[in-house]
């Protein structure tokens, strides 16, 4: 699998300002990972997992209303959440992308 989807998920969290240790947050990236970008489940598991270890619940709660398409409720939650815990939720995003990767089976079959 590419990277480019979680990627591009971190970018656009930073540029727009909206882009982490509760099972219910962690649960929430996961859910907002399968139903808002084209990433595998494999690797939104991943992610969830990771965020849930590495990021603080506040940060996580953010990263979950950012992925899940709810500006509002990030834009307030942002509020709550110290500046480097948003740097850290959005330094993962761009780190986990590579970790969390799925080999592309289809591509892979090609010969």
């Amino acid at each position: 699998m590419s990277r480019q989807p979680i990627q591009s998920l971190a970018i656009a969290l930073l540029v727009t300002g909206i882009g982490a240790c509760g099972a219910g947050a962690s649960s929430d990236i996961k859910t907002a990972c399968t139903e808002n970008t084209n990433t595998p489940p494999e690797a939104c598991d991943c992610l969830a997992s990771g965020a849930e270890e590495h990021l603080s619940e506040p940060a996580q709660e953010w990263l979950a209303a950012a992925m899940s398409g709810q500006t509002e409720l990030a834009v307030k939650l942002k509020d709550n959440v110290p500046i480097a815990d948003l740097i850290q939720a959005s330094t993962f995003m761009m780190n986990y992308a590579e970790r969390c990767a799925v080999p592309d089976t289809a591509l892979s079959k090609i010969k």
